[in-house]
């Protein structure tokens, strides 16, 4: 009798359940290439669809074993998309950064998903240039981010406080609190520039 290991079960649920929800819906994608701490490079995909409300899922985050190339990259995306029989014909929208290989307008992933999907609208990603343009603010500003990326990373680590907290912000401002939680620090830098600024 072979065991398998039950995180791996429920991985493979929570994923079904995606590409089940995503078979018959419109949704846009967001594309990005990440090195990790190790150095390794990763191809990441995010998802955007509606399902009653607005939802955002991590799509895949897959390994870049050769050269990060327009098509090496479309390859893998293609590939997974094909797998899980999601329709190319529902991808609306591409949000990618600016380099060359995400976005040009001839060799690039754009051209090659709009060749799948020719409704599909490209985005250019800001969070690049917020990121560059987080390295020369002013040291005021930086201890208020990184003060709310605390606390935000503290209670949400704490289930206790993080349900406390949910309960908090159905009486306050709950738009403002919610978009905090379920965004990611680079999101969240966003939020804080637009309210600090």
């Amino acid at each position: 009798m072979i065991l398998i290991p039950v995180e791996l079960v429920i991985s493979l649920n929570v994923e079904q359940q995606l590409f089940g929800k995503l078979r018959d819906k419109l949704f846009s994608i967001q594309l990005d290439e990440a090195t990790d701490s190790n150095k390794d490079t990763h191809f990441i995909a995010y998802v955007r669809f509606w399902n009653g409300m607005s939802a955002v899922e991590l799509l895949f985050c897959k390994p870049i074993k050769l050269k990060a190339t327009a098509i090496a990259l479309f390859d893998i995306l293609n590939n997974f998309i094909n797998e899980a029989n999601i329709e190319w014909k529902n991808c609306v929208g591409m949000c990618t950064d600016g380099a060359r290989t995400m976005s040009g307008k001839f060799k690039s992933i754009q051209a090659l998903v709009k060749q799948k999907s020719p409704l599909c609208i490209w985005t250019h990603c800001m969070i690049h240039r917020e990121t560059l343009a987080s390295k020369e603010i002013s040291p005021g500003l930086n201890i208020v981010l990184m003060t709310v990326v605390t606390v935000v990373n503290y209670i949400k680590m704490r289930p206790l406080k993080s349900e406390s907290f949910w309960t908090l912000q159905r009486h306050g401002r709950s738009a403002f609190i919610v978009a905090i939680l379920l965004r990611s620090k680079m999101v969240i830098t966003r939020e804080i520039f637009t309210t600090c600024l």
